[in-house]
């Protein structure tokens, strides 16, 4: 899941929260930059920050619960 993030320089960069499988490691932003050039993304398309989510909140019926994924993102940023 992609998200927009604020960034000082050009307003907002991508941001990308993965959610990984059992034993799997977070990815570098090289192997993630390499995996959307090999795809022929366009480079601003390209996630400038990657965060690991163990589970997406869902809604009863389902559905991932974005806002709160967003909270989480923002206060992972703040801890920084």
């Amino acid at each position: 899941m992609t998200r927009a993030l604020p960034d000082e320089r050009f307003g907002e960069v991508v941001g990308a929260v993965l959610r990984m499988r059992p034993g799997c490691e977070l990815p570098s932003r090289a192997a993630v930059r390499a995996f959307f050039e090999r795809a022929g993304v366009a480079r601003q398309k390209f996630p400038e920050r990657l965060f690991e989510a163990a589970e997406f909140p869902r809604t009863p019926s389902g559905k991932i619960r974005k806002h709160l994924i967003r909270q989480g993102i923002a206060a992972s940023i703040l801890r920084e």
